[in-house]
Parts: C-alpha cells; sequence; structure tokens
C-alpha cells in the first residue's frame, strides 16, 4: 500500500472471503460504476468459477472490463520429499499403487489446483487423488 498510495491516493483493501471468491466477485460486480471499486481477478474468478455453475451471480464478461495483467501463473505439481518419487510418471505409478492415499490441497471447488488435480486424474488414466480444501488444512496446520 505504501507504493500504490501516491499514485492512487487513500487504498482501501476490502477483503470478502467465500465461496472461492465467489462473494468478493459478486460484490464487485454489483458496486457502484464510478471507477473506484477494483477487483484483482483470475482464471479461477472469470473462467472456472462461471462454468461450473448453472446460475452464475456475476457475468465475468458483462460485468468487468479487463484493464490490465498483473501477473502470471503456471501450476506445478510439488511433493513432500519424504514421498517415494522423483518425477511425475513416479508420482502416478504410486498414487495407482496406493490409491485414495494421496492427498491434495485446494482452495476450493473450481480453483487452479483443483482443476490441476482432475486434470491429472483424467490423463494419467484415472489416478485417485483425494482433495483437501484450504479451511480443512488450515485447521490442520493451526495445531
Amino acid at each position: 500500500m505504501d507504493k500504490i498510495g501516491p499514485s492512487l491516493g487513500t487504498v482501501v483493501v476490502e477483503n470478502r472471503a467465500g465461496g472461492n471468491a465467489t462473494v468478493g466477485v459478486t460484490a464487485a460486480a454489483l458496486s457502484a460504476p464510478d471507477g473506484y471499486t477494483l477487483l484483482l481477478g483470475s482464471n479461477s474468478t472469470h473462467i472456472f468459477q462461471p462454468a461450473m455453475m448453472n446460475t452464475p451471480p456475476y457475468d465475468p464478461v458483462k460485468q468487468f472490463i479487463p484493464i490490465s495483467t498483473l501477473s502470471a501463473s503456471w501450476a506445478c505439481i510439488a511433493v513432500s520429499p519424504s514421498l517415494p518419487v522423483k518425477n511425475l510418471a513416479e508420482l502416478i505409478n504410486y498414487a495407482k499403487n496406493d490409491s485414495g492415499r494421496v492427498t491434495y490441497g485446494m482452495r476450493g471447488v473450481g480453483d487452479v489446483s483443483h482443476m490441476t488435480a482432475e486434470l491429472l486424474k483424467q490423463l494419467s488414466g484415472g489416478i485417485s487423488l483425494q482433495s483437501i480444501p484450504y479451511s480443512a488444512m488450515r485447521r490442520l496446520f493451526a495445531t
């Protein structure tokens, strides 16, 4: 905030959590079009989430105008060093032989981690991966 303030003036961040960002995105979509509300969206908020809903509460095309790309990111797969795998083929083989015990963390249904895991499951011939939502991970690591 210290760096952007001189350019924009007062900046207020209102983080509205819930529904894998749907709550905050909907609030931004319904806000007054006065130029004072900016949304930091992503492929999850503007592609995956609306595509997975029967009736999305916002229209990512009609209710938003893209003004800039702030960053680009790629999904990657990383494992604990204690797992006996050194590459993706070994991970897939491990998951096939240890069905149901391989877990992955995700922020919520339709986020990049979830969609990446679903793609991996399809491309690998249907391995079993168990998702652990962020809220459950937070409880696990809070103790």
